[in-house]
């Protein structure tokens, strides 16, 4: 699902699955990096404006939060 999300039809079962992805994060079952490679891969092919939204949000976040430090600079 992290490399064919785009090709999920229905907003709304898009909008679920990356929810999902960032709660796997939260809970850390998904590495920060994991996730910003799925964002990487799938923003671009997102078309729904509030997906688009919250997964730069969400992206924030996670830099300023999450990310080694390191590999941030």
């Amino acid at each position: 699902m992290t490399e064919n999300l785009h090709h999920v039809s229905d907003p709304v079962t898009r909008a679920a699955v990356w929810r999902y992805f960032w709660m796997l994060v939260m809970d850390r079952k998904m590495s920060s990096l994991k996730y910003v490679d799925f964002v990487h891969k799938q923003l671009p092919h997102e078309t729904v404006e509030q997906i688009i939204a919250v997964a730069l949000m969400n992206l924030r976040v996670l830099i300023g939060s999450y990310i080694p430090l390191e590999l941030v600079q």
